[in-house]
């Protein structure tokens, strides 16, 4: 008779896709796969949201352009969003005003429809510097890289909200045609431009569009700059090869070094996230922290666990275009990596990178998963009180696509009527002893479920997949059902008495030295978790 053994996998920790097996048996719950599942912040992995068609961007308001939307700012409790050759600002994501107009002046909504289009030829992927300022919306630059910086104000809401839209022209202002910016003590800073991409200028202070002024100035630094960012009372200067920082930027301003040999592959991916910036090095993911000394920085690599995916992605860098945000409800850092050629010719579906930011046993640590089928060109997260109101989430998460349409995210359990494509996998399982055979007997999964969910299949292989071995069949998990609500739950699809938490038993088949557990999901059915798991064995002679 064999010796009966249970085994308790509480799950949680993400990708681990360099520790071997014996190192895997001592961390069960992190994953060998984890597609389009996060690591939720309350413990386990969760099937992430879909998301869903907002409306497409053109000046009639109607339809999609079969062309990128090539940038998005949430500002003036609506959003702004580039495409082609223009500049729309929507309030619902639906009914799109064009606002790449000459308005220098100002005028209200008529009078900027009335005005002249200021045409931004071969406008490229464009990013935003917001200034506050002391009004109502504070002034917005929209720099691209390629063109003139365009500037916009919106004064007052509603109908009688008073719009300022210009270009602001190159060579009678001096502004550079930046691709990169931020505001750094009441300066704006802007770095990219294409005639001096080694060069940091910042504007007069308090003025965001002179930088001809006696506070306004330049430095050059030995790199090209990739990004800039202001962090801590600090301004961080990122290069392809090295990160500076700029000092005493209103006395004697000077640069300091704070890396000679790691830089930025690309400004595309730098976020800041928990107090920490994050941004892709040539040797992986990394942060800058802040430690307890003052004045003291930490160069840290985040994406170890993950190396194998982030040296793909560095080795076919150019091959793809690169977007990332930042989910603060979830203290979650997204970055996602697109063949526009692939999805183009064969519709290829292509991957991304969730990474949360999470207390665990360990203390914080980062937790990574993989997306599938998300495809965004760009993206932004917006908190603000009216659109919270207007899509009734708290954090409003949106994405420009390549088809001109503007997405919501956390909407839905679909990719816009696509089903989920979701995984995970438990890694090989010895349980320290690959010499004896093991029988399962069960497998217990506890589900947190949003839903009814009746789409989710588990398999077990043993000896890592291998063909001398007997492998079982799929096995069905068809008993997650919907939350019964009193007065709102339908007849013959909810269980009476029924809870968000379940337990899902499933008796297994087969036998051998090790054995792995995938449970995946292809449906556009309700959200679930994955919180533990716990296994039921016999070593030796089964019964």
């Amino acid at each position: 008779m064999g010796n009966i053994a249970q085994f308790p996998i509480s799950v949680g920790g993400g990708l681990d896709l360099i520790s071997t097996t014996q190192e895997m048996n001592q961390k069960p719950g992190f994953a060998r796969q984890l597609i389009n599942f996060e690591s939720a912040l309350t413990g386990g992995y969760r099937r992430i949201s879909g998301y869903e068609k907002l409306g497409g961007i053109s000046a009639a308001s109607v339809g999609g352009e079969t062309t990128q939307v090539l940038g998005l700012y949430p500002y003036a409790d609506g959003v702004v969003a580039c495409i082609e050759e223009d500049i729309y600002f929507s309030t619902d994501g639906t009914s799109w005003l064009q606002i790449n107009k000459d308005l220098s002046a100002g005028g209200n909504g008529t009078a900027l429809a009335a005005a002249s289009a200021v045409t931004r030829t071969n406008q490229g992927r464009c990013t935003f510097v917001h200034y506050e300022g002391n009004t109502p919306h504070g002034e917005l630059l929209v720099l691209d890289g390629t063109n003139d910086i365009f500037y916009i104000k919106f004064v007052g809401d509603g109908v009688g909200r008073v719009y300022y839209t210009n270009e602001i022209d190159y060579v009678a202002t001096a502004v550079p045609q930046a691709q990169w910016g931020t505001v750094f003590k009441d300066h704006v800073i802007l770095v990219g431009d294409p005639t001096e991409p080694d060069t940091i200028f910042w504007s007069n202070a308090f003025e965001p569009t002179n930088f001809t002024g006696g506070t306004s100035g330049f430095i050059q630094v030995p790199d090209i700059i990739t990004g800039v960012v202001s962090w801590r009372d600090k301004l961080i200067v990122f290069g392809k090869n090295s990160i500076s920082e700029i000092v005493d930027i209103n006395g004697q301003v000077s640069l300091q070094s704070i890396s000679r040999n790691i830089g930025c592959i690309s400004g595309w991916t730098i976020q800041e996230i928990g107090g920490d910036i994050v941004w892709l090095a040539p040797d992986g993911l990394r942060n800058i922290a802040g430690t307890a000394k003052i004045d003291d920085i930490e160069l840290s690599s985040i994406s170890r666990n993950i190396s194998p995916i982030i040296n793909n992605l560095i080795n076919q860098f150019d091959n793809y275009t690169i977007t990332s945000m930042v989910i603060r409800s979830k203290n979650q850092y997204r970055l996602y990596y697109i063949d526009e050629d692939a999805i183009a010719t064969t519709g290829t579906k292509q991957y991304g990178i969730i990474g949360t930011y999470k207390m665990s046993q360990e203390g914080l640590r980062w937790e990574w998963s993989e997306t599938l089928g998300i495809h965004p060109y760009s993206t932004t997260s917006i908190i603000n009180e009216s659109l919270a109101d207007t899509f009734n989430k708290s954090e409003v998460i949106l994405h420009g696509g390549l088809d001109g349409y503007v997405y919501l995210h956390d909407s839905g359990n679909s990719f816009n009527g696509d089903n989920i494509d979701a995984t995970y996998e438990v890694p090989e399982l010895d349980y320290g002893d690959i010499g004896t055979k093991k029988t399962l007997h069960w497998v217990d999964t506890f589900f947190v479920v949003e839903g009814a969910n009746t789409s989710i299949n588990m398999y077990v292989s043993y000896d890592f997949g291998s063909s001398s071995t007997m492998q079982p069949n799929t096995y069905k998990i068809s008993d997650l059902l919907a939350l019964a609500v009193y007065d709102d739950a339908l007849f013959d699809s909810a269980e009476f008495s029924s809870t968000a938490r379940a337990v899902s038993r499933v008796r297994v088949e087969g036998s051998g030295y090790s054995h792995s557990i995938k449970i995946t999901s292809f449906s556009s059915e309700s959200a679930f978790s994955i919180s533990n798991m716990y296994i039921r064995f016999y070593t030796g002679k089964p019964l």
